[in-house]
């Protein structure tokens, strides 16, 4: 039996709400978001097996370059979306910090984390805080 779909999906539904807040269920639902996130990786192997594709002007003109782009897309929009709605959340409600479907009090998701920073004064953008959230996500895949 191969679990390695199993794990995988696992983990993604784990660092999400970590890294997030979010829960994506994608053990047990499937979006567009979940196929993009297994299909980058599975593209990132591709390019690593044709060295002609390490150029970016012959990545960006192949198949697999426009494909990236269209993935990238979807995954930058979801952590956009989700980054907008807790930003609306974080300013309707001053205690975010609530008690968790685990039982674990006070453990806020690095999202809220970097949220709390930028308000606070900080120089951190909406695309500075995707970027960081993207690469917490995609650093285990």
């Amino acid at each position: 039996m191969d679990v390695y779909p199993y794990i995988t999906r696992c983990s993604l539904d784990i660092i999400c709400e970590a890294s997030m807040g979010t829960r994506i269920n994608a053990q047990t639902q499937d979006s567009d978001y979940v196929r993009a996130v297994c299909r980058i990786g599975q593209l990132l192997v591709e390019k690593m097996l044709k060295p002609w594709l390490e150029h970016p002007l012959m990545f960006s003109l192949s198949a697999l370059g426009r494909e990236h782009n269209q993935l990238l897309e979807i995954l930058h929009g979801f952590t956009e979306n989700v980054i907008r709605e807790r930003r609306k959340t974080l300013s309707e409600k001053e205690d975010v910090a609530k008690e968790m479907d685990i039982g674990i009090r006070n453990r806020l998701p690095l999202l809220d984390l970097l949220l709390r920073a930028s308000d606070d004064g900080g120089v951190l953008s909406d695309q500075d805080i995707r970027n960081e959230i993207d690469t917490f996500m995609f650093e285990d895949f």
